[in-house]
């Protein structure tokens, strides 16, 4: 496993880079696990989750809340097993999936996200009406 950390305006991302086996146990909406090669980033907005250190990191990450990521963005090549309730299911072959978290409908809010996951250098998040990405 390899991860790089990006910050960007606002957020920061993380690219997850694994190659053979991945499981996910932890994580509600992205539970299951991949065999091949697979790409996994996460944006994650800066006024909730604490920046990591810019950088790559090898074989290990300090916890990170993977729930509280604002973006999910996947690539799979392989096998990926998904047993999350909102999209359960199997692939063989390539699968490819962005997923923003799902807001409350009883919360009222304003959530202004670019995500391009060539570039994520250039991501941008902000919640206030006034700015937007």
């Amino acid at each position: 496993m390899a991860a790089k950390v990006t910050s960007a305006r606002g957020a920061w991302v993380v690219d997850l880079h694994t190659f053979g086996v991945h499981v996910r146990p932890t994580i509600a909406d992205d539970l299951g696990f991949s065999l091949g090669l697979s790409r996994r980033s996460y944006v994650f907005a800066t006024q909730e989750v604490s920046p990591l250190e810019s950088g790559w990191h090898l074989l290990y990450l300090p916890g990170i809340p993977f729930d509280r990521a604002i973006v999910r963005d996947t690539e799979t090549a392989g096998v990926d097993v998904r047993m999350a309730p909102r999209e359960a299911g199997a692939t063989l072959g390539v699968l490819r999936v962005t997923a923003s978290r799902p807001q409350l409908v009883a919360e009222t809010s304003f959530r202004s996200i670019l995500y391009m996951p060539q570039y994520p250098g250039l991501t941008c998040f902000t919640a206030d009406v006034e700015e937007r990405c």
